[in-house]
């Protein structure tokens, strides 16, 4: 027993999980400065840890392996590339990279083999936002027309009212993203199947057809041919994305489209087996089905099921290229229907009541503020597209456009020579109620030949006879009068009233739209 007073010499003790620096092992390998155990919390997008490996020895050595602890490593990488000469003396930068894929909650154990003795260890742990995995379910189940095929396009925009009504709109989501509602009738094996791919755990993308571009090849496809003969006009065909050629939910062959012409397409590969004239094709997309999938099951066998699939990797359709213009700014090509729309009049009065018995109102719009929804039935590809390329022009509610009122806004009560800067009307209260009102100061009216007159109210006067004069700002093109005009309506500037349109196809060559608009001052 020592003496008291007297001290006894330390001894010392390596401790596991220092840096060579604060050890004394000189034949070993470590992690500088890094604690046995990182966690990189909540990965939602790659994350990356540094670390750097010392070789404590006398001598250079080679890092010949890193390993991970199986599954729990899955998702992790490094940029060291085995065997790396580690100098002696000196340490060596690794980045270990922890991407998305892999499991939700991980530990993942990374082991850091070399020549030394030591071979030290990192501990990675997290867990993971949920994601698509790499799997495809292949929706080849034809769609069921009964109700029809709902088609959405959403843009997103920041609409800024000031007081006076003026506006200033920013586009904040520049692609719109695409959905159709497609409902599969589906029994047996392809029931079987398509509930595999819907319950699976994770979720994946889901592969389809875009079903109202379906069509028949005009001539067989034999094996190793990669030309396609089928009619492109006005269908979802476009190079870089994808055609299949099928005749059953499990019989198909996917290619990639590289080139398209009027009554072909080109794809990446040859065709592994022969198609006969008459087989079914279709451009494709991928995508998602993270909402809400439903069925109704009839029997044991058979199930409709409701899968609203949203295509991923939108690309912009160019908007239309020669528009029908007034005023530079886009005319609607189309005009709507005056059956069942409803239209609202609202003048955003705010109430201002101080409980006395007073009341005081805030008027926000001196004029009411006129808001309805437009219908359109479109028949005839070459007209939907045209449509369509509109809706790609207003962009949701970002860019104004000129459309016709869908009533008869007056009537002619005089004929009016080629020519003339004015027209009379019957009387109805123009002078009184509209004059200077930015809505009811442009009017179109058409003609029983077809022929557009669109021009600008510049005055108006009420005449001796009662009825009103309108002085415009330029001379008709041809003689008018009622008995020759189809059409009298004020020519509205509006703008959508909303970022999300709903189309609703009834087959390859039918649609019906509606267009919540909003009349601009």
């Amino acid at each position: 027993m020592a003496d008291i007073g007297t001290l006894n010499p330390l001894s010392l003790v390596p401790l596991a999980g220092l840096s060579a620096r604060s050890t004394n092992h000189a034949a070993q390998c470590y992690i500088i400065d890094e604690a046995a155990v990182r966690d990189v919390g909540y990965v939602t997008k790659d994350k990356r840890v540094v670390v750097w490996l010392w070789n404590g020895s006398a001598t250079d050595a080679n890092l010949t392996r890193i390993n991970g602890n199986g599954e729990q490593a899955d998702g992790i990488g490094w940029d060291a590339t085995p065997p790396d000469l580690l100098i002696q003396g000196t340490s060596q930068r690794i980045v270990i990279t922890v991407t998305i894929d892999g499991p939700l909650e991980y530990e993942a154990l990374l082991t850091f083999l070399s020549s030394c003795a030591h071979s030290p260890t990192l501990t990675i742990i997290g867990t993971r936002a949920p994601h698509l995995s790499g799997d495809i379910a292949y929706l080849l189940m034809p769609h069921n027309w009964e109700n029809g095929l709902d088609e959405s396009l959403a843009w997103k925009t920041d609409v800024l009212v000031a007081h006076d009504r003026t506006e200033q709109r920013i586009q904040l989501r520049t692609l719109p993203r695409r959905a159709w509602d497609l409902r599969l009738v589906v029994a047996g094996a392809a029931r079987r199947k398509l509930e595999t791919w819907l319950g699976l755990r994770k979720t994946r993308y889901l592969f389809s057809p875009v079903w109202r571009d379906e069509a028949r090849i005009t001539a067989a496809i034999v094996a190793g041919a990669s030309i396609v003969q089928v009619g492109t006009g006005y269908l979802d065909f476009a190079v870089g994305r994808w055609l299949v050629v099928y005749d059953a939910w499990d019989h198909f062959e996917i290619r990639t489209i590289t080139g398209i012409g009027i009554n072909y397409v080109a794809v990446d590969a040859p065709f592994a087996e022969e198609w006969p004239e008459g087989s079914l094709v279709a451009p494709c997309r991928y995508g998602i089905g993270i909402e809400q999938r439903r069925v109704s099951r009839f029997t044991e066998s058979v199930g409709d099921y409701r899968i609203r699939f949203e295509a991923r990797d939108e690309s912009a359709m160019p908007a239309i290229a020669t528009p029908d213009t007034y005023r530079d700014l886009v005319v609607c090509p189309f005009v709507p229907s005056w059956t069942g729309g409803e239209e609202t009049w609202d003048n955003k009065w705010v109430r201002l009541d101080n409980d006395t018995g007073v009341i005081e109102f805030d008027i926000q719009a001196i004029e009411p503020v006129l808001s309805r929804a437009a219908q359109f039935r479109l028949i005839g590809r070459v007209g939907i597209d045209t449509f369509l390329r509109f809706l790609f022009y207003c962009a949701g509610r970002l860019s104004p456009f000129w459309l016709a009122a869908t009533d008869r806004g007056f009537e002619l009560a005089l004929p009016a020579p080629a020519g003339a800067t004015a027209i009379t009307i019957g009387n109805i209260g123009y002078e009184y109620a509209f004059s200077g009102s930015p809505a009811r100061e442009h009017i179109e009216m058409i003609a029983t030949d077809g022929t557009i007159i669109r021009r600008r109210i510049m005055a108006v006067e009420t005449l001796p006879t009662g009825e009103e004069q309108l002085t415009l700002d330029s001379g008709l093109p041809m003689d008018i009068s009622a008995s020759t005009l189809n059409r009298c309506a004020w020519l509205e500037l509006c703008r959508l009233d909303s970022d999300a349109i709903d189309l609703k196809w009834w087959g390859h060559d039918c649609v019906d739209a509606t267009l919540p608009i909003v009349v601009l001052p």
